[in-house]
């Protein structure tokens, strides 16, 4: 995942690296590991805010219960 993301990155493709962040993020909540699910969660909110993106309204109940669960 580490590699895909640095490749979405170097790609300019944004909106792939923040997905990416969420997935993780997301991973780490099941893992119990808040703290790191917290970061990657505020740091793929700062990137959709910079691009101007929202994320996909299908997406964002399972996004907000694990934003909840972190």
């Amino acid at each position: 995942m580490a590699e895909s993301l640095q490749l979405a990155r170097r790609g300019g493709r944004r909106m792939f690296v923040a997905e990416g962040l969420e997935a993780i993020g997301t991973l780490l909540v099941a893992r119990g590991e808040a703290a790191g699910a917290t970061r990657l969660f505020g740091a793929a909110e700062a990137l959709r805010e910079q691009m101007g993106a929202a994320r996909e309204g299908v997406d964002q109940p399972d996004y907000e219960a694990a934003v909840k669960a972190a």
